[in-house]
């Protein structure tokens, strides 16, 4: 039987490749990779990295001074279409943040119906911009911007403070959008939010709120609680709420690590892998009963007692 097994993704777009003789890399968890494999730049801090529904293509968002879009080939890490996004010369002060997340099959998008599946659809968070930017990848690797737009409105108390896109997911039965909204102030009642986006009409269905710095969320789309179960990570509070998006309540709040950043469901959706960046553990909970099973330490066994490994992202490999 195939398991999925939760592998830590460094900060950089690195594929394996058959060069002979490498020295092994070191990580900080004291674990090497062998072979090193080949780099490919993608511009500023690298924040996320997203497998196509295909599996043929990944792509890349960035956080910091050039902010691009990227799409490599999957066997090998070769660039095959970017885009720039913001500027640092441009006054649209526009910006990319960590969500990305790829759309149903087929279906309306702002009132236009795909022709076809030759291509996917992605939605991307625009941080500060309070926006969700859709984007189509054609089987061969080409990114497009649309220039369609989900508006998820701030305007939060009296300084107008911005929403901070995070995270993104979809739900498969609707349509609908997730986005994490990352910002918690005294305005927020120092609470994050989610906002439950209907990209068809373009417009917001509700917000729930949930823990502090909310930053990614997953969404389950098979089993018994398919689009009735979304799940949201807090910085902050070192928690996962778990939302139901037709009631628009939090319904359980599950207790991880410290500072639970990105997270992941396996193939199957009965285990979601949390990353808790200050704990350096990963926790995997059962989404059937949304109770912790296990927390895998990521420290040296020789340093446990001392923070270091600081995961802020998961991926896995099939075995």
């Amino acid at each position: 039987m195939r398991t999925l097994r939760p592998l830590l993704i460094l900060p950089l777009a690195v594929f394996t490749s058959p060069v002979a003789a490498q020295k092994p890399v070191p990580l900080v968890t004291g674990k090497f990779i062998s072979p090193a494999g080949a780099h490919t730049e993608v511009g500023s801090f690298p924040a996320n990295m997203l497998l196509t529904p295909d599996g043929r293509h990944v792509v890349v968002s960035n956080t910091g001074f050039y902010q691009y879009l990227s799409v490599l080939r999957a066997t090998d890490g070769k660039l095959i279409s970017r885009i720039e996004v913001g500027k640092p010369d441009d006054d649209k002060k526009e910006g990319l943040y960590y969500g990305m997340a790829f759309g149903v099959s087929g279906g309306a998008i702002l009132g236009t119906v795909r022709p076809d599946d030759t291509f996917h659809t992605l939605y991307v968070s625009r941080g500060a911009e309070d926006k969700v930017a859709i984007y189509h990848i054609s089987s061969d690797g080409v990114l497009a911007d649309t220039g369609k737009r989900l508006n998820n409105p701030g305007a939060i108390g009296e300084r107008k403070d911005a929403n901070i896109v995070a995270g993104i997911a979809t739900n498969r039965g609707s349509g609908m959008v997730y986005a994490v909204n990352n910002n918690t102030t005294a305005e927020t009642g120092l609470k994050g939010s989610l906002s439950i986006l209907d990209p068809v009409k373009n417009s917001l269905i509700r917000k729930v709120d949930v823990g502090g710095f909310p930053f990614a969320v997953a969404a389950l789309t098979l089993g018994p609680d398919a689009d009735k179960k979304v799940y949201v990570s807090s910085e902050r509070d070192g928690v996962v709420s778990v939302v139901d998006p037709a009631q628009g309540k939090v319904t359980a709040t599950i207790r991880t690590g410290q500072n639970a950043l990105a997270m992941l469901l396996d193939r199957a959706q009965k285990r979601l892998f949390v990353a808790n960046a200050g704990s350096d553990t990963v926790s995997v909970v059962d989404t059937s009963t949304d109770r912790v099973t296990q927390t895998i330490p990521l420290r040296p066994d020789d340093v446990r007692g001392l923070p270091g490994a600081t995961p802020q992202t998961v991926g896995a490999s099939a075995s």
